[in-house]
């Protein structure tokens, strides 16, 4: 069994991939803004900060919603780890997120997300430095405000957001992929956003390929009207976008069949 980008890893796709970018509708939008160059917290951790920031606004601040995966994360580093003040430290943090544009605020949700190694992948937790080690300066706080802007504004364009941080329940899932979640849900669209550094891959095209037939397979009914998928990274400030009748059906069947094996 795997997760959705544990199973990416473990498939070989032909050159190119099963879904190239060239594929997709690219839109480029421009605000203006020069990101600092230099953060001093992972790349990883800031994307988890926006995705959390982006998805506080669109859940109207529900922060025990948002941060449902960084709590499992603390309630995980106390029973393996014996971190035995964990969902303390976890509590404290979260109920001082008080504003989208407060510096703290911002470096709160950075500390939060940090408890997220914990439950997804306890192996890596066990060489994390901890929330204590998660100091963003002020350049790292300016770059993540940017990028949550930027995020915002596109989804605002692009909505109204109907769901945020979807499964697949009841039918989606498979003995291979047992389990993986969505980011953003449009009026017909299923969105993936990416705060990454380089140009997106064909591993990032076959995972909204996958959120996509997983949707299909769930049963929810908030998936049957799901007519494109897209990609968005606000470090670029790019969207891409692919009308779902474009794919090809082999493509589609190989998904099925091969990658999530229903």
């Amino acid at each position: 069994m795997a997760s959705v980008t544990e199973r990416i890893g473990q498939i070989k796709q032909p050159y190119g991939g099963y879904l190239r970018l060239s594929e997709f509708e690219k839109i480029q939008r421009n605000d203006g803004v020069t990101l600092h160059l230099s953060e001093n917290i992972s790349g990883s951790l800031v994307g988890l900060a926006v995705d959390y920031l982006t998805r506080l606004y669109f859940t109207g601040g529900d922060r025990v919603k948002v941060f449902s995966i960084s709590l499992r994360g603390a309630v995980a580093a106390d029973m393996l780890f014996g971190f035995t003040d964990a969902v303390d430290v976890f509590k404290n943090l979260i109920v001082n997120v008080r504003s989208f544009y407060d510096d703290e605020s911002i470096a709160n949700v950075c500390r939060l997300a940090s408890f997220d190694v914990y439950y997804r992948n306890p192996f890596a937790a066990a060489h994390s430095e901890g929330y204590a080690s998660v100091k963003p300066d002020t350049a790292t706080i300016q770059n993540i405000r940017t990028l949550a802007e930027r995020s915002i504004s596109f989804f605002k364009d692009y909505g109204p957001v109907r769901a945020t941080d979807f499964t697949f329940e009841p039918s989606g899932y498979t003995e291979t992929v047992n389990t993986g979640d969505g980011d953003f849900l449009t009026s017909n669209t299923l969105w993936d956003m990416k705060v990454y550094r380089g140009r997106l891959t064909s591993k990032h095209t076959l995972q909204i390929l996958m959120y996509w037939v997983m949707g299909k397979h769930s049963g929810q009914e908030i998936f049957s009207d799901i007519t494109k998928i897209g990609l968005y990274n606000p470090r670029s400030n790019t969207a891409y976008i692919l009308d779902t009748g474009k794919i090809l059906e082999e493509v589609i069947k190989t998904v099925e069949d091969e990658i999530i094996c229903y």
